[in-house]
């Protein structure tokens, strides 16, 4: 049952898995195959505890284009929905992603913002990807492109981030809705 729920496609089956886990597994109730299956299993509930639909979205602190610091969910509310989409430059799953989600922006005419956390290192080839691969033409959508070079933020366990593309979408309430 929980290898079932841990690779499913169904959006919010991770907090299956996670309930699997804790209540049977780490428990001692059931045992793993071995310990390689419990270990990825710890690792899954806490990489994927923070970020479950229906939880308020952890804030974290990013530096912008410009290098200055940006703290995202920290308030109660928010005027607008939001998606943070993290992408590394070199990922081929990336940049068709990308693709697709910029044609999608270009195109909707309701208020949105979108974080686009570049997760690697290297600030020329952020620079390149935000500029040729990820500009948005639209009035009601704000793309503000972040960066983590020092991983201080902890934005792979609060969001789950263990590949990339990964996307989230956050209600005006900072609830995480998807």
């Amino acid at each position: 049952l929980y290898s079932h729920y841990v690779s499913s496609d169904v959006m919010g089956a991770e907090a299956v898995a996670i309930d699997i886990a804790d209540k049977w597994i780490f428990s001692g109730r059931v045992k793993m195959k071995n310990d390689i299956d419990l270990m990825n299993a710890r690792i899954y509930a806490d990489f994927n505890r923070m970020s479950l639909i229906g939880r308020k979205a952890p804030e974290m602190t990013l530096a912008d284009d410009a290098g200055d610091s940006l703290c995202l969910y920290a308030g109660d509310r928010s005027l607008r929905y939001s998606v943070l989409y993290f992408y590394d430059t070199g990922c081929p799953e990336c940049l068709a992603q990308t693709v697709l989600l910029r044609t999608y922006l270009s195109s909707i005419s309701y208020p949105l913002d979108v974080y686009a956390v570049y997760v690697g290192a290297d600030s020329l080839s952020w620079k390149h990807y935000r500029e040729e691969r990820l500009p948005v033409n639209s009035a009601s959508v704000n793309v503000v492109h972040l960066w983590d070079s020092d991983l201080a933020s902890d934005f792979q366990r609060k969001y789950g981030v263990l590949k990339t593309p990964q996307m989230l979408l956050v209600g005006k309430d900072n609830v995480i809705l998807g």
